[in-house]
């Protein structure tokens, strides 16, 4: 009975332990104390209770799998993300595990292992996520595409076959059983090194290409302008001969033939590719060059921006966000038969409003938020959580609605 008692102990102090590692990675929920703590009896008694019964290692596998998923709805993140984070941890667990049963006693696979066990084991958990907390402490809310989480799971998974088969086929146990548990948990430890080195990795093709958009914006901005400036030079030098033809027209009261004049001059004025023309040059940039490429793809577009051309100069953060927001709009209102886009910019009283409104063929094709595409929507939510704003999202039957607002500060 008190064996029991103390297993019972060492394997409740795990799930805190689960919840802390967890947090280094990951945005909290705000989630009631009490709700927390039904979480974690659940996984305690269903845990447990199965292990009294069974002594079954693979239950216990799966069972404790289970529990991490349960406690990961704690958490802000993707699934994907979440299943790579409990396997990594799981990983850890079982190299620690291993490596205090043997080092304990002669160990049997299937067999109870010895109590103190479940203690040595938390301890040796404990000064990993201690470390790893010191070590990669700004490892939170780091996102990967699926080829970087499918590598990431190749050492928890091969981890835990490789102490299956030491449990089931290598019964000496022994010295040579410790050195292959002591390897098992360094190989695990050090996936967090290549978490961290992935996810910087990640960063950094992801500024890379977007600073390369950017500047691809740029240039065309500056050839829109050009273009602009080359007309208006050009209706000064013919201006003349234009105030003639228009005296010449008012004193034949033809007044519809002045109104087409007027009207092909100011074709000739508007640029076809300049659909935001506020001044801002980063602004500016990014919509025309993004709502350019796919002018002609689209039927209905809508921009209204209103920005001061002093705010945002060099501003990565706001350039990247309405460039991926906008550059998700406009390939789901390419793939839906309305085409719809409306752009909408504003600042009122210190605060910036974003609003993009699109037009989606329906919600299996729908790709917003797949990190295939741009940077992904937890990525673009990251980035305006640290301008201290917020982004709402609305989902239609046939729109999709963004609104992103944030304090301007000089």
């Amino acid at each position: 009975m008190i064996d029991i008692v103390v297993e019972a102990i060492a394997g409740f102090i795990a799930i805190p332990l689960s919840i802390k590692f967890l947090d280094i990675f990951l945005e909290k929920k705000r989630k009631s104390i009490w709700y927390q703590i039904g979480l974690c009896m659940i996984y305690f008694v269903v845990n447990f209770g199965l292990y009294l019964q069974f002594h079954s290692p693979v239950i216990n596998v799966i069972t404790n799998l289970a529990g991490l998923i349960l406690l990961t709805t704690l958490f802000e993140g993707k699934i994907s993300q979440k299943l790579v984070l409990i396997s990594l941890k799981y990983g850890i667990v079982v190299g620690a595990d291993s490596l205090c049963v043997y080092l304990i006693g002669n160990y049997r696979f299937g067999n109870a292992p010895a109590p103190l066990s479940g203690y040595l084991t938390d301890l040796v958990v404990m000064i990993v996520i201690i470390i790893i907390e010191q070590k990669y402490n700004k490892a939170k809310n780091k996102v990967f595409p699926v080829k970087y989480e499918i590598i990431l799971l190749i050492i928890p998974v091969l981890s835990v076959l490789t102490i299956t088969y030491l449990g089931y086929f290598w019964e000496e146990g022994g010295r040579a059983a410790i050195l292959l548990s002591s390897a098992v948990l360094l190989l695990n430890c050090l996936s967090f090194y290549l978490y961290y080195a992935l996810a910087n990795l990640y960063a950094t093709e992801i500024e890379k290409g977007t600073m390369e958009r950017m500047i691809d914006a740029y240039k065309a901005q500056i050839q829109i302008v050009q273009e602009s400036r080359e007309n208006l030079k050009k209706l000064r030098h013919d201006l003349k001969h234009h105030l003639i033809e228009l005296s010449a027209m008012a004193r034949k009261e033809g007044a519809e033939d002045i109104d087409n004049y007027l009207k092909e001059m100011e074709k000739f004025l508007i640029n076809p590719r300049e659909f935001s023309a506020s001044g801002n040059q980063e602004i500016d940039g990014v919509v025309n060059y993004l709502l350019g490429k796919a002018a002609g793809n689209l039927k209905n577009v809508s921009v209204n921006i209103s920005i001061p051309e002093q705010y945002f100069q060099g501003d990565f953060y706001v350039c990247t966000i309405l460039g991926n927001l906008l550059e998700n709009a406009v390939r789901e209102a390419e793939k839906s038969e309305e085409k719809y886009l409306a752009l909408q910019m504003d600042m009122k009283r210190g605060v910036f409003y974003l609003k993009i409104e699109n037009s989606y063929r329906n919600e299996k094709h729908s790709s917003f938020g797949n990190t295939e595409h741009g940077i992904g929507l937890e990525s673009v939510k990251k980035m305006i959580q640290m301008k201290n704003g917020e982004i709402q999202i609305e989902k239609g039957r046939k729109r999709y609605k963004v609104f992103v607002f944030f304090y301007i500060t000089k």
